[in-house]
């Protein structure tokens, strides 16, 4: 009985170590997690308040301001874009959406997204490889020839989640809430944990006293099997000085 509760207390010792460990483990990843796209969200937010193009591991979200690509990119919408170079040849084919900076027009020295209708080939007018592009808005004319050096990055998708959490920012009262919601969360972790520690202490207390009888039980039923086995080998000693007595007397 005392060896089964024994080895049941092994076992379950061993099994909230490796609760703990586990859980232990769990909380470190999600906490990086948490850390990493925290560090993320803030940084975009930072370039975002600045009036840049957001970038993070070689790619930019570019907020749309104008209808020029409607319907299919509206004014409102973010878009996830790779970071490209001159080099990249391969990228600017047609039906491709990019975003370079405008040399010419009423958008001079601004960054326009605009797609591609004509691949990479030689504009003898300017003497330079180019691309021709114009917005997807029914009506639009073509852009004048875009070179190959002012293109900075190809569209790779439309970016509902970020989208929201722009016009969440614009908004005062979505604002606040972004900001309210991570300290409730953390109010109610930190009641959690008050609550836990707490309650941790008599759960602990329950368990000690419970071992601390099963301790005693176990070194009584020692006690008695040493003392049970040490009984026969006195009465086995004395048996033989008994017959030796007889012996001498007859």
């Amino acid at each position: 009985m005392i060896g089964k509760s024994v080895k049941a207390k092994k076992n379950n010792d061993s099994t909230k170590n490796w609760k703990k460990i586990i859980g232990g483990a769990i909380t470190i990843v999600l906490s990086v997690v948490f850390v990493a796209v925290l560090i993320a969200f803030v940084a975009i937010m930072v370039q975002v308040g600045q009036g840049k193009a957001p970038s993070l591991f070689n790619h930019r979200f570019y907020y749309i301001v104008t209808d020029s690509m409607t319907p299919n990119i509206n004014v409102g919408d973010v878009i996830l874009s790779k970071t490209v170079n001159e080099n990249d040849t391969e990228l600017f084919v047609e039906g491709v959406v990019i975003t370079y900076t405008a040399e010419s027009g009423t958008m001079k020295g601004r960054e326009v997204t605009h797609r591609i209708v004509k691949g990479v080939h030689f504009d003898e007018t300017i003497n330079d490889f180019v691309v021709l592009t114009k917005g997807d808005k029914a009506g639009a004319k073509v852009d004048d020839p875009v070179r190959l050096s002012t293109i900075n990055a190809v569209m790779v998708k439309k970016t509902a989640f970020i989208s929201w959490i722009l016009g969440v920012f614009k908004n005062g009262a979505g604002f606040a809430f972004i900001i309210a919601l991570p300290l409730v969360i953390m109010l109610v972790c930190l009641i959690w944990k008050l609550i836990t520690t707490i309650r941790t202490p008599a759960v602990e207390k329950a368990q000690t006293e419970e071992e601390r009888i099963e301790e005693i039980k176990r070194k009584a039923v020692e006690e008695y099997l040493q003392n049970g086995n040490k009984a026969p080998e006195n009465d086995q000693s004395t048996a033989p000085t008994d017959s030796i007595e007889n012996d001498a007397e007859s």
